[in-house]
């Protein structure tokens, strides 16, 4: 195995055109061994690891590096699917199998016969369909929904998840039995900040893809030491959306360690705006906030906050009341705590209150919050909420968020 202008060879032969699994480091070296070792096999695998370091990128590689290489590969969130769908969309169904099934649908096992089948974040999929999954691992064969006719499958399985499966088994969220049969044979991916020596590496490489092959933006010694102090809570992802703001920010400019600390603050600048908390970066003075080269032209400073928070654009639509609340909720940002509710009284100083737009306001701010926290995963959301997922579900469609997950195209498709 060789690493060939960042692409992931076996044998001295490319076979994707895409760079893969990039670092040196000792522990992608250990990664990397452990692919090419178990590609060649039919081998079930089960890749672990946290959000953002790259488990779907392994599973693509394990692909390329196979005998199915030819075939297709088929990716499947499983924690992205409602519970009620969920078995139509791994195993299809027949025509008239329930209300909307107009016609014969193959699901994505049958599509990845003589392939492989990645499945996403299993550690989020519902134990009754855990029962079914089992059953298709040891017979490799299953029957669509509504059907009797059993159908052999070709399949390579390749799962993954950021969860610890261990602690789900004991808790009873997840089948002992299911574990031994995906865990056939492991590999873990470390987080960015277990493999620092490898930011410099991914950095260079992130700058070229955004340069279109040439870098984007030069690093200083500076900034690349600030890149390699960053504990990277959201790994290879986050530093890719850092490159990619660079690009934009200080294309064909270089970019110092006042620059990177601007950079990072915007993505967690956009993170706590999207999870409702917006008046915490906002709160931050103009001068707290690392100061943009004078050599890079035509880019604005930070604006300083309203005093008002009742001035942010986007409480425009909020009822006045929740507005309030929002007000009170603000986050010290140089203690992280927050402000405690206001008093009812208080609220009812005018003598009137929208109790009903207040209380839809604040539940739109917690599932937005919820959501943003556990990465758009709704089933965890939903545990955070204190919901059946199928109650946030209806409240999601409901208050017409726009889902990031596979929720649309698998209730058009079912």
């Amino acid at each position: 195995m060789a690493i060939e202008n960042g692409i992931l060879t076996r044998g001295g032969a490319v076979k994707g055109k895409r760079p893969l699994l990039l670092g040196s480091s000792a522990a992608m070296e250990a990664v990397r061994y452990f692919i090419d070792q178990v590609a060649a096999s039919t081998a079930t695998c089960l890749i672990t690891g946290p959000s953002g370091s790259g488990k779907e990128i392994a599973a693509r590689t394990l692909h390329a590096l196979s005998d199915r290489a030819n075939g297709p590969m088929i990716s499947v969130n499983c924690g992205a699917i409602p519970a009620e769908l969920i078995e139509s969309e791994l195993f299809g169904h027949e025509k008239g199998a329930f209300t909307g099934a107009a016609g014969t649908r193959i699901g994505r096992f049958e599509a990845a016969h003589g392939g492989t089948i990645f499945l996403d974040e299993i550690g989020d999929m519902p134990l009754e369909m855990q029962v079914k999954l089992l059953r298709v691992l040891e017979e490799r064969r299953f029957e669509r929904v509504g059907g009797n006719k059993s159908i052999a499958v070709d399949v390579r399985v390749v799962a993954a998840t950021h969860r610890d499966l261990q602690e789900r088994i004991a808790d009873g969220s997840f089948r002992e039995d299911l574990f031994y049969r995906l865990n056939i044979f492991p590999i873990h991916l470390p987080s960015l900040q277990a493999r620092r020596d490898d930011v410099p590496e991914l950095a260079a490489h992130f700058a070229a893809e955004f340069g279109n092959g040439s870098p984007a933006f030069a690093l200083s010694p500076s900034a690349l030491e600030a890149l390699v102090a960053y504990d990277w809570p959201g790994n290879v992802r986050e530093l890719r959306n850092w490159a990619e703001r660079a690009s934009v920010l200080y294309r064909g400019k270089e970019v110092d360690a006042a620059g990177t600390q601007f950079l990072l603050s915007l993505g967690r600048m956009r993170a706590q705006i999207d999870a409702g908390e917006a008046v915490t970066p906002l709160a931050r003075s103009a001068e707290q906030v690392p100061a943009m080269p004078a050599s890079v032209p035509a880019v604005p400073t930070m604006p300083a906050a309203p005093n008002n928070v009742t001035a942010l654009p986007f409480l425009k639509d909020r009822a006045p009341e929740a507005v309030a609340v929002a007000a009170q909720r603000t986050m010290d940002v140089t203690t992280n705590e927050a402000a405690p509710m206001p008093r009812a009284e208080e609220m009812l100083g005018s003598g009137k209150v929208n109790l009903k737009k207040i209380l839809q306001d604040l539940e739109v701010e917690f599932i937005e919050s919820a959501l943003i926290r556990t990465g758009h995963t709704v089933s965890e959301a939903a545990k955070m909420l204190g919901l059946q997922r199928t109650t946030l579900c209806e409240k999601m469609r409901k208050y017409g968020f726009e889902r990031k997950d596979a929720l649309q195209q698998a209730s058009a498709t079912a």
